[in-house]
């Protein structure tokens, strides 16, 4: 058993990720003696201040970090609910300047146009970012748990705000062109759960942001356990590679991840940071009298954007249907069913083209395509369902088009429809040569 108080309160789940129920102790709980309830759910409606308390654990099966045991999802839903925060929605103002600047950012890079697009923003506490994104041209939603701040979201910035957790029949199917999780994902007791409902959410082509606490970063090795985001509200604690393999299992694909800098007031800043890097009454004055309490500072304490795309949807592993072919035709063409039509990412330059799938196995494929892609070039194969990442290994020209040999790395998705498609291939390609041999 772990050395948790009151064990009725809290309950031991497996990894997040990947299922697994083993894992290494990082950091123990903290909890004082007889914890109740009522100290779990003000712990849980206050705005991320609350140092970690919680046993912390390392997934042996894939490295995933998080909160185990970890209090019950009823008691976090109901601190959620309960949570109200006049300090946090002061901050605002800096917050939509912040978070316009950076959707701004996002938009340009892929040449988005959120002109008539549907946002919507999950846990979007008292609306800063639905603002943000308004201001922009989208015609923005939001969720969020907290009565008190959803009822500040819709009345302050007249906003669209359901109030309650993000739940099936909320919306219906392909509603929105984009969804965002601004520090939302780490707060989730079902993360998984979540992003498979969002992407169902999402029409064909939708992007998702998540931007959460990232472990990975030099901010959160070096500070080590003064960390501000090591917080007892928060469950889940990712890197890229575990938020990857998260949201592949999701049918995502994460784009890019980027450091995500925050603009907030220097004395606010001040006072948060006071529980963990010592004393700041002292600096909290001297910032007060020379009145900069109320100048924005840009900081980054290690938080992560992820930009993702939806995998898309109904693979079908039939092959273009065809007249029948004669007897004749069938021994003279041993290639019907021979290829598959999908999409081939070059992550180098991030160009796209198509790529016609010829051939198979566990390990690698060999495709056409109609520009050159180097050797060592790390690719992405995509289709409807279809989610593969790999190297080249050759590329050589072939008339007009190049042959390309790719070792697979991670197979995503999609993997065994493929595997499927390409063994019925053979078989029918072994059927038509015996079929053609001299009886």
């Amino acid at each position: 058993m772990f050395d948790q108080p009151n064990e009725s309160l809290f309950e031991t789940v497996p990894c997040t990720i990947c299922g697994g129920a083993s894992f290494d102790v990082l950091k123990p709980a903290k909890y004082p003696p007889g914890v109740t309830a009522g100290e779990l759910l003000n712990m849980y409606s206050a705005s991320s201040s609350h140092i970690l308390l919680d046993q912390v654990v390392k997934c042996r099966d894939c490295s995933h970090v998080f909160v185990n045991p970890r209090p019950k999802s009823d008691l976090v839903e109901q601190g959620y609910a309960d949570a109200e925060d006049p300090l946090f929605v002061a901050q605002n103002p800096s917050r939509i300047l912040a978070f316009k600047q950076e959707l701004q950012q996002v938009l340009k890079k892929l040449n988005y146009n959120p002109e008539g697009r549907k946002l919507l923003d999950v846990g979007c506490a008292g609306g800063a970012f639905p603002v943000a994104a308004r201001e922009l041209g989208f015609t923005v939603t939001g969720v969020e748990p907290s009565r008190w701040l959803a009822n500040y979201a819709k009345t302050t910035y007249n906003l669209d705000v359901r109030n309650g957790m993000l739940v099936e029949g909320l919306f219906e199917p392909a509603s929105f062109d984009v969804i965002t999780l601004w520090d939302v994902i780490e707060h989730m007791s079902a993360p998984l759960d979540a992003l498979r409902l969002i992407r169902k959410l999402l029409r064909p082509g939708g992007l998702l942001l998540v931007n959460y606490p990232d472990i990975d970063t030099w901010v959160a090795k070096a500070l080590g356990d003064r960390w501000p985001y090591w917080l007892s509200v928060h469950l889940d604690y990712y890197t890229p590679a575990t938020l990857t393999r998260q949201l592949a299992n999701a049918g995502f694909i994460a784009r890019s991840y980027t450091p995500s800098w925050k603009t907030l007031p220097f004395g606010y800043v001040a006072q948060r940071a006071e529980p963990y890097v010592g004393p700041f009454k002292p600096l909290l004055k001297l910032v007060d009298a020379l009145g900069l309490s109320n100048v924005n500072l840009p900081h980054f304490v290690g938080q992560t954007l992820a930009v993702c795309e939806a995998v898309g949807t109904g693979f079908d592993t039939r092959a273009k249907q065809t007249a029948e072919p004669t007897p004749s035709e069938r021994r003279s063409d041993t290639r019907v069913k021979a290829e598959q039509e999908l999409t081939v990412r070059n992550l180098a330059n991030d160009t796209v083209q198509v790529c016609i799938l010829h051939d198979l196995s566990g390990s690698g494929l060999r495709a056409t395509v109609t520009e050159e892609i180097p050797a060592g070039t790390s690719v992405r194969i995509e289709g409807p369902d279809v989610l593969l990442l790999g190297e080249v290994v050759r590329c050589t020209a072939e008339n007009e088009n190049f042959t390309l040999g790719v070792k697979l790395q991670h197979t995503l998705n999609g993997l065994k429809a493929l595997q499927d498609w390409a063994q019925a291939y053979r078989d029918e390609a072994q059927a038509l040569r015996e079929e053609s041999l001299p009886r």
